[in-house]
């Protein structure tokens, strides 16, 4: 479930040219992150078992999931657009 969760994350964060614009391995790790957000928000004790999510996640859920790691995603893309901007200023100061 994991696994699958990174892939439609990454297809969201896809350049035109088909690149994905964060790591694979940051995602994962976001989702893993974003799990227990989700979990303490619907007051459901999940827990990643290897790729598996237990107890059982409806689908309702695994969106709620989904979009919390799209936010934890996102901050860093922000992130990393505000250092290149910073970057700039300095090199064209």
């Amino acid at each position: 479930m994991l696994a699958q969760l990174a892939a439609d994350v990454l297809l969201d964060f896809t350049s035109e040219d088909g690149k994905t614009l964060v790591a694979p391995e940051y995602v994962a790790r976001a989702a893993v992150r974003a799990l227990s957000v989700v979990a303490a928000d619907l007051a459901v004790d999940y827990r990643l078992e290897g790729e598996i999510v237990t107890p059982s996640m409806p689908g309702e859920h695994r969106e709620l999931w989904l979009i919390r790691t799209k936010v934890l995603v996102c901050h860093l893309l922000r992130a990393q657009a505000a250092q290149r901007v910073d970057s700039h200023r300095v090199t064209n100061a």
